[in-house]
């Protein structure tokens, strides 16, 4: 597994922090364009695309917010199946060393393990069924 959840939770808070920069400057402009007076239909008209604009970019931050809060969801996701591979790599080795390759010992033993998945490799869980469906107990 590539992802960091490190790396994913980075992105969120920038997600988080651009929202809260979007808002902040959207309600900056519309402070200071509240002060202005409007006259005429092209003032109107500049008013009404201003507000338009500005109901545009909070809805982008609420978006932002969205993204940062699926992210943030992810990255625990993704810790919790980092620590299932770790605890699986763990337990596999374990039994492996406890029941090394032989033709003598009955049952099954780490010759049914033709090559331990990388650390974080979803393999992991494909060995593990099949040890288990071979009568390993881990």
């Amino acid at each position: 597994m590539g992802a960091d959840p490190e790396q994913i939770l980075d992105l969120a808070a920038l997600c988080g922090r651009g929202a809260i920069a979007l808002q902040s400057a959207s309600s900056q402009v519309v402070r200071c364009a509240s002060e202005i007076r409007w006259q005429g239909p092209a003032a109107d008209r500049f008013h009404d695309e201003l507000t338009t604009e500005q109901r545009t970019v909070t809805q982008l931050a609420q978006r932002l917010q969205v993204i940062r809060a699926a992210l943030i969801r992810h990255a625990a996701w993704l810790e919790e199946r980092h620590a299932t591979l770790r605890r699986l790599e763990v337990r596999i080795r374990t039994w492996a060393t406890a029941h090394p390759a032989s033709t003598t010992l009955p049952g099954p033993n780490a010759s049914l393990i033709a090559r331990f998945p990388a650390t974080l490799d979803a393999e992991w869980d494909t060995l593990a069924t099949r040890l288990r469906s071979a009568g390993a107990v881990f």
